[in-house]
């Protein structure tokens, strides 16, 4: 017996799954599919994390680590990391975060800020870091929600 994996992510991976004919029985029979196999949840329950990203030119040399990612500054950067474990490429993904309440009546912190001191910049449907110097602000939803 042979199997095939197929994964098409969090949006197309249900879709596959129910025009496959698994899934919830009243939802394909809904939809003239042929049930195969009977599992509720298949589909529900999607959690979209949007991250929308505030990107800031700084025009002041020396603040941002966008130069320190490139060149002969990269050479020294990899250095400064095998000597001592220290420089830019000992920095974590975000190495400023804050949680934020955007209702008082709210049990915890339902936003999370990110601050990064190098721009990131999204080129051909990619983030690369930017030929310019700056910072990058993200901010998401913690436990977000479908509608």
């Amino acid at each position: 017996r042979k199997e095939v994996i197929l994964s098409g992510g969090a949006i197309n991976s249900p879709q596959i799954l129910e025009l496959s004919g698994v899934g919830q029985p009243q939802i394909l029979e809904k939809n003239d599919i042929p049930l195969v196999q009977a599992i509720n949840g298949v589909g529900e329950n999607l959690r979209d994390h949007i991250a929308p990203r505030l990107v800031f030119r700084i025009t002041k040399p020396g603040i941002a680590y966008n130069d320190a990612a490139r060149g002969i500054n990269l050479l020294k950067e990899i250095l400064k990391y095998g000597i001592n474990r220290s420089g830019f490429l000992n920095l974590p993904s975000a190495p400023v975060l804050g949680f934020f309440k955007t209702r008082t009546e709210l049990a915890g912190p339902d936003i999370q800020v990110h601050f990064i001191p190098y721009r990131v910049v999204l080129e051909n449907g990619k983030r690369k870091l930017g030929e310019e110097p700056g910072m990058t602000c993200t901010v998401n939803q913690n436990q977000p929600e479908s509608v």
